[in-house]
């Protein structure tokens, strides 16, 4: 069975036709669905090495109330980047001889 191309004039709002859109791309072309993926996980990544983005996403963690799993293990994983760049940019001596050995 082909895959028909949804029409405007089939949705009744914006977002639903854009939505039928973005379903009609990842069943005819199945690796976008991948792709979207690596790109978050690539931005995601990108704002761990930028300490100012990095330091903010912690902050809007911190001020949260109600954690959800998700959002304790992105804390965890913020978090355990915030610590490896401080070691990197100013290393300890507990790092400097650990690294030396």
């Amino acid at each position: 069975m082909a895959i028909k191309r949804p029409k405007r004039k089939q949705y009744e709002s914006e977002p639903e036709f854009l939505l039928a859109c973005l379903r009609y791309l990842d069943a005819k072309y199945p690796g976008r669905e991948g792709e979207r993926k690596r790109l978050t996980v690539w931005q995601r990544w990108e704002g761990e090495r930028e300490p100012d983005a990095l330091r903010a996403r912690i902050r809007d963690l911190v001020e949260l109330d109600d954690w959800t799993d998700a959002e304790a293990a992105e804390f965890d994983r913020l978090a355990a980047a915030w610590r490896n760049r401080a070691r990197s940019v100013r290393p300890t001596t507990d790092t400097t001889e650990r690294n030396a050995s």
